[in-house]
């Protein structure tokens, strides 16, 4: 019962942060419908393109500093000292972000000369040194925003990260829709709106967080923040490319076409990685905040449990229903994209449920076993994009994924284990995962050919069959009668109050 009750704060943040996250999906699952009918998948591949060297720059701007502060700001218990910590660790990433804006800025036709240096003959032609510059801008006001935001979180001001998050994705959303559908400025609109929705959402956090910086800086301060954080910046860089060394590959090896194929999956597969995101949002601070008492083992354990059972259940729901979305959302070009889905969503089912594996890493401060587990991962994914997507193109991609989720995880696992041992249920949420493959595989295979109707009709068999797997392999017998002996009290103190 006492798991119950600390998990209850855990689950009304990580539903707040969820709320945010869910509304950004919903938003851009608005915009598929309307933006798949002005580009063509093609486009979508550019647009991935320059994403994909912005989100590079992204992860080295920040250097991984909010980890030092989220840990260090909880061990910390002088208020002063803790908004010396808030103010000095970012002006820091502040000033690192703008200096690494500008680079990106003053080197974009060299980096377009990187994007170019793939074989793929469709993407030769293409100027991309504008989207680069747009993109370069809105990178400094969207590092500041996750400034903004990230300090939220640490205070538990979940509410205010979210309208902060509201904000941005209003705004980009009415940008996009002036720029895009009405104006018809084309793809560089689509970074234009970037742009304003950051600096918007920049300006609502300010107003929320300023009078929590103290009026001066420390930089013996930040030398600890730095040694903690520092060690882990080689497995945060190597987590980026875990998930984007596929579209270097497809790149280099494929089509625009294929790339866009693989960013309108990701995009379905991501309404499980929002909820995922939301549980991550929420578990970092919480974690760091129950470390030191004595039932913390066993409520990272059964954290873990409940994730994999409910998130389990998500997966089924992303898995089963992939094919009537894409049909529903996107023109018939783009609907091959579902045989992919189920790859993806796996995928992030699994790096979600990496994050807790890792608590031992990070609570120890043995931060460099992060870095090692990650490369392991790295070189799984390098090693499976080369063989896979000369042949198999975005879905060998897609399948290289997964294996570098599955390497990831039983790395992390071996090292924080040895580190902290927790006891996890890893081999029974491993065996539920091997089994969703399975039959995502088959499900993707059947309703290839189906109509619309009778696709939604076999989704929610294979979506109820999902379900029923989660339950019995993840959870044991006796946890079966406990959940169902809980709810049904609650159920009932519920309707004698009515």
């Amino acid at each position: 019962m006492q798991f119950i009750e600390s998990f209850k704060k855990l689950g009304t943040d990580a539903a707040t942060y969820g709320l945010s996250t869910a509304i950004g999906r919903m938003i851009s699952l608005i915009m598929a419908p309307i933006l798949t009918r002005i580009f063509a998948p093609s486009d979508y591949g550019v647009i991935a393109l320059v994403q994909l060297a912005v989100g590079l720059v992204v992860v080295c701007a920040g250097m991984n500093l909010g980890s030092g502060i989220t840990y260090y700001y909880f061990k910390n218990e002088d208020e002063k000292e803790r908004a010396k910590l808030l103010t000095s660790g970012y002006a820091v990433v502040l000033a690192l972000s703008f200096l690494i804006a500008f680079a990106m800025y003053a080197l974009a036709p060299q980096i377009e000369q990187l994007l170019h240096s793939g074989s793929g003959e469709d993407s030769k032609h293409l100027d991309l040194v504008l989207y680069l510059k747009i993109s370069a801008v809105g990178l400094f006001f969207g590092l500041a925003m996750s400034v903004a935001q990230t300090i939220l979180r640490i205070l538990g001001k979940a509410k205010k990260y979210f309208l902060v998050e509201l904000t941005s994705l209003l705004v980009n959303l009415v940008c996009v829709l002036v720029l895009v559908v009405w104006l018809r400025v084309g793809i560089e609109g689509v970074f234009y709106a970037g742009v304003i929705s950051s600096i918007a959402g920049l300006l609502i956090g300010i107003l929320f967080v300023y009078d929590r910086f103290a009026s001066s800086l420390s930089i013996l301060i930040v030398l600890p923040i730095l040694t903690y954080s520092l060690p882990q910046m080689p497995g945060v860089l190597v987590n980026w490319l875990q998930s984007q060394t596929g579209r270097f590959f497809i790149n280099y090896y494929s089509t625009l076409t294929e790339q866009g194929l693989y960013s309108i999956a990701l995009t379905i597969a991501s309404l499980l990685v929002l909820v995922t995101t939301a549980f991550r949002l929420a578990y970092d601070p919480y974690a760091v905040s129950i470390m030191k008492s004595p039932d913390a083992k066993n409520i990272y354990a059964k954290t873990f449990s409940v994730y994999a059972l409910i998130f389990g259940c998500f997966l089924g729901f992303v898995v089963a229903f992939a094919k009537p979305m894409l049909v529903v959302l996107t023109p018939s070009e783009y609907h091959a994209a579902h045989k992919m889905v189920f790859l993806l969503a796996a995928a992030g089912f699994l790096m979600g449920l990496n994050n807790i594996l890792a608590t031992g890493i990070w609570l120890s401060r043995r931060t460099v076993f992060t870095s090692y587990a990650q490369i392991i991962t790295l070189v799984v994914v390098v090693i499976a994009n080369r063989i896979l997507v000369p042949d198999y193109f975005a879905f060998g991609a897609a399948f290289s994924f997964l294996l570098g989720s599955f390497a990831q995880s039983l790395a992390y696992y071996w090292f924080a284990q040895r580190l902290i041992n927790i006891p996890y249920k890893f081999w029974r949420v491993m065996i539920f995962v091997a089994v969703t493959i399975c039959v995502g595989w088959f499900h993707s295979f059947y309703v290839d050919s189906m109509s619309f109707f009778t696709s939604v009709l076999f989704g929610l068999c294979t979506f109820i069959l999902m379900c029923i797997i989660s339950l019995y392999i993840i959870t044991t017998r006796d946890e079966r009668k406990f959940a169902f002996k809980y709810l049904r009290n609650r159920y009932s103190k519920h309707y004698h109050e009515l």
